[in-house]
């Protein structure tokens, strides 16, 4: 056909009205809300059919083009140079981001061998991140490497970690390291995690409310210990958290960009675009069976690339059981590789522009997370939430209802979904203190949020 102009012109338009008659008309005597309306975890009403009249101005997501992602893989460093031999290989596999989980200390040039940080993105997190992010700035002035030249991230989430652990709260290695990083602007200090509340099973709303009041919290810290506002947002990333919820997850993405540009306008900070690491979440994934995990992976990966993620990093699939093998390390860079080089995902303007579903399901995160967050400054911010429990009851309420769900079929996940709480003569506890849940995953561990509540409420209060 010549003119494409017209392509849709022999066909009738049908409006929302006309089509809930033909469906109510199919359904005969059934109930449309009954059969076709489904209730998310937040109490949303989900129709089966969204039109452009159902999307208001505001919510539609604007046009980006040709979005392309950094992939990166995460090395756990017991020994530098086993480490760095792990890292090469990534490099192999086509990752351009790394990020070494510091579980002890290393010596940076050892680390670092035969990489070159301006080519490379060079994170830390881990038990030994703040230490060796500063020895990191010592080997780059030693190499004579202009910080300015270098990207990645330090993951020091003070408040993640104290949410998730028995560690004190301090906000001052965090001050000295945004001070000692002011020649480095794309190396953050800042690294914001929203997985502390996803692995604990919160629902996409408390997901994205309580992460953005963790970050007035540290704006707010920050500034008053003499830091610009400017000072601070400019070291913030993010580390999102992925579920299998494919168009939630979406959604979501799009959601988190527009509640930080709105919490930013307060402090009369705009047009700051913060990076967005996308990483596969622990809530998701089986203990018992593992290859399940390949295929929850690759559609995370794809619903957070699809959302317009700027790097993104697969945790491997055996990550629950076994050590990383070379094998289990080839086949995440290669979820992102495939997405990239064989779907071309990086080479299409936004596939989910015009796709009411996934602009309403946005459009609602936005403003319920937006209440949500609200309610909690009203109640003196994250840290006096969490320090009475507020936060940990209202998650554990959500993590309850998943876990019923799961365990009566009424919620399925990607895979199978054949472990029960009662299967005990199939899945046995490897510690006496671990609960084994639905889909073989380990509930109720002593650093989740959801088991905080008493623990936190006595030691601060």
């Amino acid at each position: 056909m010549s003119d494409t102009k017209n392509i849709f012109s022999g066909f009738k338009s049908l409006s929302k009205e006309q089509w809930k008659a033909l469906v109510h008309k199919d359904l005969k005597e059934a109930d449309f809300e009954e059969n076709l309306v489904w209730k998310t975890y937040e109490d949303f009403d989900v129709q089966p059919y969204y039109a452009r009249e159902d999307i208001s101005e505001s919510a539609l997501t604007s046009q980006y083009k040709e979005h392309a992602w950094i992939t990166y893989q995460e090395i756990v460093v017991i020994d530098a140079d086993q480490a760095n031999r792990e890292a090469h290989l990534a490099l192999s596999l086509d990752v351009r981001g790394l990020v070494f989980n510091m579980a002890v200390p290393a010596e940076i040039p050892r680390l670092l061998k035969g990489i070159d940080p301006e080519k490379v993105k060079i994170s830390f997190s881990g038990r030994e991140a703040l230490k060796t992010t500063l020895d990191y700035l010592d080997y780059l002035a030693a190499e004579k490497i202009s910080p300015g030249k270098v990207s990645g991230f330090c993951d020091h989430d003070t408040l993640g970690k104290w949410v998730t652990s028995d560690t004190t709260l301090t906000f001052e290695g965090l001050s000295e390291l945004i001070r000692k990083t002011t020649d480095a602007p794309n190396f953050r200090v800042l690294h914001i995690h929203s997985g502390d509340f996803v692995n604990a099973g919160a629902n996409f709303t408390q997901e994205l409310a309580f992460t953005i009041n963790k970050v007035v919290e540290y704006i707010d810290q920050l500034t008053e210990s003499g830091m610009g506002v400017q000072e601070v947002v400019g070291n913030i990333s993010f580390e999102i958290a992925i579920t299998s919820d494919f168009f939630f997850e979406i959604a979501k993405h799009n959601a988190v960009r527009k509640l930080f540009a709105s919490i930013l306008k307060t402090y009369n900070v705009e047009d700051l675009r913060i990076p967005i690491l996308s990483t596969s979440s622990l809530w998701s994934k089986s203990r018992y069976d593992q290859h399940v995990n390949m295929i929850r992976n690759t559609s995370e990966a794809l619903s957070a690339v699809l959302g317009g993620c700027d790097s993104l990093l697969i945790k491997r699939h055996d990550l629950l059981n076994e050590e990383a093998s070379g094998f289990s390390q080839r086949i995440a860079a290669n979820i992102s590789n495939l997405l990239r080089e064989e779907s071309y995902i990086d080479k299409v303007d936004n596939p989910v522009t015009g796709s009411y579903y996934i602009e309403w399901l946005a459009d609602q995160l936005v403003q319920a997370s937006l209440d949500l967050f609200k309610k909690t400054e009203e109640k003196g911010g994250l840290i006096a939430c969490i320090r009475s429990g507020s936060i940990q009851q209202q998650i554990k309420k959500v993590r309850n209802q998943k876990e019923l769900d799961l365990n009566e079929g009424k919620f399925t996940m990607i895979g199978t979904n054949k472990y029960r709480i009662e299967d005990e003569e199939i899945i046995k506890p490897k510690r006496k203190d671990e609960k084994i849940g639905s889909d073989g995953r380990q509930l109720l561990k002593p650093t989740c949020l959801g088991d905080l509540m008493k623990s936190k409420a006595e030691a601060e209060l």
